[in-house]
């Protein structure tokens, strides 16, 4: 599923293209799943100059000149295309040929004054097209919490919000009243950045883990936002590597040393050295600095099993595995 990463990259991409453009043309696809507005009032857009497009959270629409607002979401596969540019890569999709148009999956079509070519696609439907008078009073919007891109919390708030909730810390960065546009693979992330576990308690974690958790969900958007959400170009320590091809990470230890990470729907194999963060050291994978050595286990799996260091347990204990004490 698109995160903020990647509905900012479509965003700039239809920022860059439309933007102070007048609409010449619309085409509606036949699917009502998709298009929650009769197609008449998609088509009425006709002669309507795209101010800006905008985003908050998963959220998008397009500033118009006047009348009702475009408002798209992405869904599990939806992407933004302008004919003749790359649009957005999946990890796990085939990528589209920008020479081919209009682009597979389509649902909607905007045929600009000076030529310029634009449309949404959505293989698997889960996406959403709709109009709205205004944008901020929708109720997929009124209720959103902050946008760690554009308006991330001074860490004191940060503390206090987190301080109000119960839940497992990853259910809460997922849940979009309280950071929008977090999703799993940027929850994955951070938590691993931070060394918090995904099941500590929210508001039990320690002022430390407050503070590494509010530093990296700033960084790991910000980074990722920085190379247009091409995962090509993350640091290649990053978690995000390996949390679906379940392979070690590159230079560590031998492939029969390796533990498993459990980080709810997804299972990530990767050498325990790795997964700790060494406070004392200050090794942060998000910096990409080469990881410490462990003293109290020495690489040797037998005492690296239980190695004080890293709280890691391997998956034959069946338990489930810290990568780093919070505090």
């Amino acid at each position: 599923m698109p995160e903020l990463p990647e509905v900012e990259f479509s965003r700039r991409l239809v920022q860059k293209s439309l933007a102070k453009k007048r609409i010449s043309a619309v085409k509606v696809a036949n699917d009502k799943i998709v298009c929650q507005v009769p197609a008449g009032r998609l088509k009425a857009l006709k002669g309507r100059t795209v101010k800006q497009c905008r985003r908050w959270g998963k959220q998008l629409w397009f500033e118009m000149d006047k009348g009702p607002s475009p408002m798209f979401h992405l869904g599990m596969t939806g992407s933004f295309h302008v004919k003749g540019r790359n649009s957005l890569k999946y990890v796990r999709l085939k990528e589209d040929d920008p020479k081919t148009w209009p682009p597979k999956f389509w649902k909607v079509e905007f045929q600009m004054s000076d030529g310029t070519c634009f449309a949404m696609s959505d293989p698997r439907r889960f996406g959403r097209i709709g109009l709205s008078t205004s944008v901020w009073e929708e109720p997929c919007m009124a209720k959103m919490g902050f946008d760690p891109l554009l308006q991330m919390p001074r860490v004191e708030d940060f503390a206090r919000q987190l301080a109000r909730r119960s839940g497992d810390i990853k259910a809460v960065l997922l849940d979009q009243s309280f950071a929008a546009g977090v999703g799993n693979w940027v929850a994955d992330e951070v938590l691993y950045q931070a060394a918090v576990h995904p099941q500590d308690v929210a508001k039990n974690l320690s002022p430390n883990a407050v503070k590494a958790l509010h530093r990296t969900l700033r960084q790991v958007v910000k980074k990722a936002c920085q190379v247009n959400a091409d995962a090509k170009k993350f640091p290649r320590t990053w978690l995000f590597h390996y949390r679906w091809e379940l392979e070690p990470f590159e230079g560590g230890l031998p492939a029969d040393s390796t533990t498993w990470l459990e980080l709810g729907p997804v299972e990530v194999k990767a050498p325990s050295l790795r997964m700790a963060k060494d406070v004392k050291s200050g090794f942060s994978p998000l910096e990409g600095a080469p990881p410490p050595t462990c003293p109290p286990c020495n690489g040797r799996r037998e005492i690296w099993e239980i190695c004080p260091a890293t709280q890691v347990e391997t998956k034959k204990s069946g338990k489930v595995m810290k990568p780093y004490l919070n505090d």
